[in-house]
């Protein structure tokens, strides 16, 4: 076969790998999946892998007044997943506002959602499972499950929930504590399987700034 043949057909097998791929979930930054309505305020997406090849995104939705948290699942070619709302699930819609939610894979197409709620005095860390068909646990209580209960929580601003799994169905999460303008703690918790908490207080509390803990699963 001549060169310019074989240039040729090379760039029409090119060609044809490329409309293909233009075509898939995620790959043409003209034609995008939209997440949530254009027409409320929202803020603070994350997304994670549902397992199967999809994923579920979290984001911030002000469609009611107050910013509430809401998840998607969506499958590897860019639909909705069966049985999951049109413009998504809304996980909390306590009164007040929330702020920065965290998702962790439960291992069997949801997820655990973490967020900073702001429904009492002080900012709050709050955690609820979202499962795989699109609604929430049963076990869980409804607008989540308040997990910052340990030490100087109940009556100071707790912020930036981050999750892992423990390896037997439940999760470590920590965040900030504000103790005051010079002093930033690191607290935590366990919640087990069953959605119970296990224990909640400081991590790390010496006087001084400590913040953005990262964790990973031993």
């Amino acid at each position: 076969m001549r060169p310019s043949v074989r240039l040729a057909l090379a760039l029409l097998l090119l060609a044809g790998v490329a409309g293909t791929a233009r075509a898939d979930f995620g790959r043409d930054p003209y034609s995008p999946v939209v997440v949530s309505p254009v027409a409320y305020r929202t803020t603070m997406g994350t997304a994670i892998s549902d397992g199967s090849g999809g994923m579920l995104v979290c984001w911030l939705d002000a469609r009611t007044g107050n910013l509430d948290v809401y998840v998607q699942r969506y499958t590897g070619t860019g639909a909705v997943a069966t049985g999951w709302p049109a413009g998504g699930l809304r996980v909390c819609g306590a009164a007040g506002e929330q702020a920065s939610p965290s998702l962790l894979s439960d291992g069997a197409g949801g997820a655990m959602v973490a967020w900073t709620d702001w429904r009492g005095v002080n900012g709050d860390i709050y955690l609820t499972r979202v499962l795989g068909n699109g609604t929430l646990s049963g076990a869980w209580p409804a607008n989540g499950l308040l997990v910052s209960t340990g030490l100087n929580s109940p009556t100071r601003d707790d912020a930036g929930p981050q999750q892992v799994s423990d390896g037997a169905g439940g999760e470590f999460i920590v965040w900030i504590l504000t103790y005051d303008g010079t002093d930033q703690d690191i607290y935590g918790a366990h919640v087990n399987a069953a959605g119970a908490l296990a224990w909640s207080g400081g991590l790390y509390t010496p006087f001084g700034l400590q913040n953005r803990p990262l964790l990973v699963g031993d």
